[in-house]
């Protein structure tokens, strides 16, 4: 079952570890969102964290629990940028060298937020989003890593 605290191991130098939905402390129905899966992929040097859709009460419980675990050096952006995710605490706990934004252009909720990009910037973390930068495709060789973005 894959829950936090499970992982699966392909070779040598891929990992994945999952670090939540928590099963012992599930989110209520309202806070759905939270309940999202959260993986952290470790290839050599090389980690990348998915966020899944997360909210800040989600990150809360990662950082408190994962602490230092939760460093990657890409993040996958929760909730597409949205205003109730990526908190100062938890991209300090990740401290990515690059940070990855699902969204699309011109749609009803704005994403990313600009108070998010502005927590990025305060934080010197470069971001790509897909809704400026179009597809964005890494290819990583378990050590250095590259971006090519399609706009």
């Amino acid at each position: 079952m894959l829950r936090d605290g499970a992982s699966l191991q392909f070779g040598d130098d891929l990992k994945l570890k999952f670090l939540a939905p928590e099963l012992k402390r599930r989110f209520p129905e309202k806070d759905l969102n939270n309940n999202s899966l959260v993986f952290k992929l470790q290839y050599g040097d090389f980690s990348m964290l998915f966020t899944g859709d997360i909210e800040a009460k989600a990150e809360h419980a990662l950082v408190k629990h994962y602490s230092s675990e939760l460093h990657s050096t890409v993040l996958k952006v929760p909730h597409h940028g949205s205003g109730t995710s990526s908190t100062y605490n938890f991209l300090q706990a990740v401290q990515p060298g690059l940070a990855l934004i699902s969204c699309g252009e011109k749609e009803k909720y704005n994403h990313p937020n600009t108070k998010v990009l502005g927590t990025f910037q305060h934080l010197q973390i470069p971001v790509k989003f897909t809704s400026r930068d179009g597809e964005i495709t890494l290819w990583t060789d378990g050590g250095k890593y590259h971006i090519v973005t399609e706009k």
